[in-house]
């Protein structure tokens, strides 16, 4: 390798190391700040009291961007009407 390949080698590595210090100093600088809750301390406070409670479960909306909140019972009688007739389903079409 010749010393002038060899000089352009470091040049370049120097101007990386450089451009990544300064990068580095820009992010430091970044102000990070709390997002402001788009909820009323109010409605938090409703919102804490319904997870505790152990009849309801949480689940996020499958379109938008909502919060869907069901009675467990519900929820697993859906699930087992669902199941029933995705078997009866499948035993009528493999008749």
């Amino acid at each position: 390798m010749s010393n002038q390949t060899g000089n352009r080698q470091s040049n370049h590595q120097a101007q990386i190391e450089t451009y990544l210090e300064e990068v580095k100093q820009q992010i430091a600088e970044i102000k990070v700040t709390r997002q402001k809750p788009n909820l009323s301390r109010k409605e938090r406070k409703a919102l804490h009291v319904l997870q505790q409670s152990k009849d309801l479960t949480f689940k996020k909306a499958d379109k938008g961007n909502k919060l869907v909140v069901m009675d467990k019972n519900d929820k697993i009688k859906r699930a087992k009407s669902k199941s029933m007739t995705e078997i009866i389903t499948s035993l009528l079409t493999s008749l």
